[in-house]
């Protein structure tokens, strides 16, 4: 079997099923299509060219993110405006990696994923909202939000980390919480443990 004939075979049985078309931008990179996702295909030899810590060992590359670590290595591939894009995924959700490849440091608002990180390494010890609920709850004040807080909050799978209490906020100040959670201020946020325990688990 010679190399060609090896690929068309790789790539004919995907890791999400039976390859439904196939795309072509090298003789050894191909987009693989099925009826529920898809990805890139690396044959071994090229797989080879891709720094050890991006490359995943099959040589399959699923096309919602994974594929960005070879959009930056392999740019004579992609059209420029994708090399881009697959810079932006990598940067946002898979940091170390791209501050590894590019050698650059991400500031501040520019990953999610970092950003999200060190909020939760601030605010590790810290009593942060998992669920919510407003004054149209059961007995939640008019103009105030019922926040069921955890220790921590959630970890990366969704799943409460720590000790659960619960607490009333003004939804003025709920409002504008940041985006990785609503971080509980002890000296200022009321609570009683009796408050619809086991609510945020539900």
């Amino acid at each position: 079997m010679n190399a060609t004939t090896a690929m068309k075979s790789a790539v004919s049985n995907t890791p999400w099923g039976p390859a439904l078309g196939l795309r072509w931008l090298s003789d050894d990179v191909c987009y693989a299509a099925t009826s529920t996702h898809g990805g890139f295909f690396v044959s071994a030899a090229k797989n080879e060219n891709v720094p050890a810590y991006l490359r995943i060992q099959s040589g399959w590359y699923e096309h919602d993110s994974e594929w960005a670590r070879i959009g930056v290595v392999f740019t004579d591939l992609f059209k420029p405006e994708d090399v881009k894009f697959a810079q932006q995924i990598l940067m946002q959700w898979e940091p170390d990696l791209y501050e590894k490849f590019t050698c650059r440091l991400i500031q501040p608002g520019e990953s999610l994923m970092k950003d999200r990180s060190e909020f939760e390494r601030v605010h590790a010890n810290d009593f942060i909202g998992v669920a919510a609920f407003g004054d149209w709850f059961a007995n939640v004040p008019k103009d105030m939000v019922l926040v069921a807080a955890a220790k921590g909050g959630r970890d990366k799978h969704g799943a409460i980390k720590g000790e659960e209490r619960y607490y009333l906020v003004p939804s003025a100040e709920y409002t504008v919480r940041s985006l990785y959670g609503f971080v509980i201020t002890a000296s200022h946020h009321q609570t009683d443990p009796n408050i619809y325990p086991g609510l945020c688990r539900n």
